[in-house]
């Protein structure tokens, strides 16, 4: 991966509300690091918007404060 990390969507692009980032799986310790990373990383670029990982299945690990896990069938049933 080169670059700067990517968000899959960014609700409200002028005034970001919600970045939600999506990962088949985070079980691995290098995806775990690859999708916080893009979801801390794109905070500082907007600070007050909600960030999301939506996941096949919950991870063992808790995510940092201010980034919320949520399992894609339960996404669904949000939205």
């Amino acid at each position: 991966m080169a670059g700067e990390p990517e968000i899959d969507l960014v609700v409200n692009i002028d005034r970001p509300e919600a970045l939600i980032h999506i990962a088949s799986s985070v079980s691995h310790a290098s995806a775990w690091e690859r999708e916080i990373t893009a979801l801390e990383a794109a905070r500082l670029r907007a600070q007050n918007a909600e960030r999301t990982l939506v996941v096949n299945t919950t991870p063992a690990r808790e995510p940092p404060p201010g980034i919320r896990i949520v399992e894609t069938w339960r996404y669904r049933l949000e939205t």
